[in-house]
């Protein structure tokens, strides 16, 4: 017998509000950006759907802001837009595919 984990969140009405039973996430990595732009390749990329998750390493934002990110095929960038340097905040980036 196969075992299989789902998580299934319902709303007070009745309605399935979150479902993960068909798109579990597979995490691939994680990148520390330090205060820069940058980017990763990962062929990992090429087996879902890409997703990834910021953290702050300083734990306060509020002085501060975190890069932009996206993914283009396998590279995983990051880019802080506008401001300067001494806003930046040096953040993890959580990154895997559905």
């Amino acid at each position: 017998m196969t075992k299989v984990a789902v998580l299934r969140i319902w709303r007070p009405d009745g309605s399935l509000k979150v479902n993960l039973s068909k798109r579990l996430c597979r995490r691939l990595g994680s990148v520390v950006t330090g205060t820069v732009d940058g980017s990763i390749d990962h062929p990992g990329f090429a087996l879902g759907h890409p997703r990834w998750q910021v953290l702050s390493t300083s734990g306060d934002m509020s002085q501060s802001y975190a890069p932009q990110v996206s993914v283009s095929g396998n590279t995983l960038s990051w880019a802080f837009e506008g401001g300067y340097e001494g806003t930046r905040s040096s953040c993890i980036i959580r990154y895997g595919v559905f």
